[in-house]
């Protein structure tokens, strides 16, 4: 075997294979190698041929599959490096939130909340992040550039927070759910007052009442609702914007008090709450019919409770005054047969005299039967009487006194017998601004200044007071004085005496009083606030506010009617009737307007029913009938302007 076989069958450590020998290869690799006879790069000549060698073409192929994978896992990593540390080449990073707040937040009207970002120091410094509310009606969100916003609570309802960025991983989201829910309504524990009225709230099941002007304790379980602008009473409404919140107290007392007096029926009625975006709150109470700012005070002055039997016998200890502790009674006899009239006023007054209506017309003294009121078929009849104006009367149920003359300061006095149809003189030439007659004997007024009786068993006339009257009133035993600022009466079986004043230093104008059993009614005017309301005066001189302010002027004194447990009187310059249960000191109002009509001017009592006189706006008159669900309807039968040639068919609102 030649010395080139044996190299190229054996390895450079003895062993034999096939192919290059690591010394061999190492060696052609040496730079001026030569290469070597019968190597694969050809066969001399006269030379034997030699295997070939095989090819290092798949080596080569496999190294750079390797240089592939190992040069793509480099830019790969490369690229991930790049992606998660800093700007790279290829553009700007996409970064991640981490926000202090995932879930859904829960806030009430009108608070504000921070949403933070919590790796805002670690974001790129060029980034730009945006906040928005997807609805601002809801939430409101503003951003204060240090990474945080503040989110403000709007309105009840739901709405979201978006968070983006031109650099943020767009495969994120980036969202903050928000619900608002309404302030609760605290009343647990507090008290509210009104100028009508305190309401506190010892637990969440009780409610009492308390009530000044009334003399009113109340107590026991109510159920409040909230409920908005379009289901409440337009007496809230007026007081409190749409966009306010309106809660309903349905309240009916377990135990309720009044003027000294406990109830053994407690009726059911209703409270509402109105509270405006500014935060202010006004009550409403269907017991009293007003409307009233409420302020906040403190429950520890009124934390009692009707539950308490001691507190029940220290509240009547107090309240002792006993006011209008009945029915009227006798009242209702002949309705108004103890109305007096006024010269000063358009004289559209009814009495009833036995079971006829009278009323003073254009040109006398007209009657109607009571039966006809309100058929439709009635047609008043004029008297007989005398040709001069008639200008006010009175009645006791069985004569009427009726003035006459040619001015309302210089008249003359007359009586008329319904069961004879007949009329005679009494007086001549006074000047009886206001007149009141009971038990046979006619009271009336010189001009503001004293008062005279006349006796009609006697024919004598007296002086019984010398000094201002504003208004007053007779009935068996006295005569009670409004003298324009104090209240007194006189013992008529003690000949007129003085028993002194009851009550000192209340400054408002009057014209009409009613004398009820022990207690008197009167509508008093205030200047000083223009307002309006219903008076009581018992004989221990407890003077209380029945009905509370209405806004009204002294035209509106002049009217005022009592029915079963009510009295009525004008307010709002005669716009507006106030009825007011004096048994309860509860009172409603309604406005004429409700029914196209545009004020009254008179008020009076027949057969039970209250009507008064009306005008509309176009200055037509006529009667209307009001009961004491303020509910009113047209009287046809009574006209005041009478046709003297046509009788009534000149009804003319109706």
């Amino acid at each position: 075997m030649s010395e080139i076989e044996g190299r190229q069958n054996s390895n450079d450590n003895g062993t034999a294979g096939a192919g290059f020998s690591w010394d061999s290869q190492s060696y052609m690799n040496q730079p001026g190698a030569q290469p070597q006879p019968g190597t694969q790069y050809g066969n001399q000549p006269g030379q034997p041929p030699v295997e070939k060698k095989k090819s290092i073409l798949p080596l080569i192929i496999a190294l750079s599959v390797v240089a592939v994978v190992i040069i793509g896992g480099a830019v790969a990593a490369a690229l991930f490096i790049f992606k998660n540390t800093s700007s790279g080449i290829f553009g700007v990073k996409e970064q991640s939130l981490e926000l202090s707040e995932t879930s859904v937040v829960t806030l009430t009207e009108g608070e504000e909340y921070t949403l933070t970002i919590e790796n805002f120091d670690e974001l790129d410094k060029g980034q730009k992040i945006k906040w928005e509310s997807a609805d601002d009606k809801v939430i409101t969100v503003k951003d204060k550039g240090d990474g945080t916003a503040e989110v403000t609570a709007v309105a009840e309802g739901k709405s979201a927070v978006f968070i983006t960025g031109e650099n943020l991983d767009k495969k994120k989201g980036y969202v903050v759910k928000f619900d608002v829910e309404k302030e609760p309504f605290e009343y647990v524990g507090k008290a509210w007052e009104t100028s009508e009225c305190v309401y506190y709230f010892p637990d969440e099941d009780s409610l009492c009442d308390f009530s000044d002007y009334s003399d009113r304790y109340s107590y026991g379980p109510f159920t409040l609702t909230e409920t908005d602008a379009n289901e409440a009473p337009w007496r809230i409404t007026d007081y409190v914007p749409s966009n306010g919140r309106f809660f309903c107290i349905d309240y009916t007392p377990e135990r309720e008090i009044e003027y000294g007096k406990e109830n053994t029926f407690c009726d059911e009625y209703e409270i509402w709450f109105g509270l405006s975006k500014k935060g202010n709150l006004y009550i409403y109470d269907e017991s009293t019919g007003y409307t009233s700012e409420a302020s906040e005070i403190d429950i520890k002055d009124y934390d009692k409770s009707l539950s308490d039997e001691a507190s029940i016998e220290a509240f009547l200890d107090d309240h002792t005054m006993g006011m209008f502790n009945y029915t009227f009674g006798y009242m209702n006899l002949y309705g108004s047969k103890f109305d007096t009239n006024d010269a000063f006023h358009d004289n559209t007054r009814l009495l009833q005299c036995g079971d006829t209506i009278y009323t003073i017309c254009d040109d006398g003294i007209y009657s109607l039967p009571v039966s006809s009121l309100g058929t439709g078929s009635g047609k008043p009849t004029k008297l007989n009487l005398t040709d001069n104006n008639v200008s006010y009367f009175a009645t006791d149920g069985e004569y009427i006194i009726y003035a006459a003359g040619n001015s309302k300061s210089d008249v003359d006095l007359y009586i008329y017998d319904p069961a004879a149809d007949a009329d005679s003189l009494l007086l001549k030439d006074i000047s009886c601004m206001h007149i009141a007659f009971c038990d046979e004997k006619i009271y009336y007024t010189e001009f503001w200044d004293g008062i005279e009786c006349y006796d009609l068993a006697t024919g004598n006339t007296e002086t019984i007071w010398q000094d201002t009257v504003g208004a007053f009133w007779a009935d068996w035993n006295y005569v009670y004085i409004y003298d324009g600022c104090n209240w007194l009466m006189l013992d008529i079986s003690a000949g007129y005496v003085n028993n002194g004043y009851l009550c000192r230093g209340r400054s408002y104008e009057c014209d009409r009083i009613y004398a009820l059993e022990d207690n008197i009614l009167t509508v008093g005017y205030d200047s000083s606030n223009q307002s309006i309301a219903l008076h009581g005066v018992d004989f221990a001189g407890n003077e209380v506010n029945l009905s509370g302010e209405y806004y009204g002027d002294s035209s509106d004194t002049y009217c005022l009617a009592c029915c079963g447990t009510y009295a009525y009187f004008l307010a709002y310059e005669g716009e507006s009737v106030v009825a007011v249960d004096v048994t309860r000191g509860s009172s409603a109002d309604v406005y004429l307007s409700d029914y196209g009509l545009w004020y009254a001017n008179e008020m009076s009592v027949v057969d039970n029913r209250v009507i008064l006189h009306v005008y509309d706006s176009s200055g037509d008159d006529g009667y209307v009938e009001v009961d004491e669900y303020l509910n009113i309807k047209g009287i046809p039968e009574l006209p005041h302007s009478i046709d003297p040639n046509g009788g009534s068919e000149a009804a003319y609102l109706f």
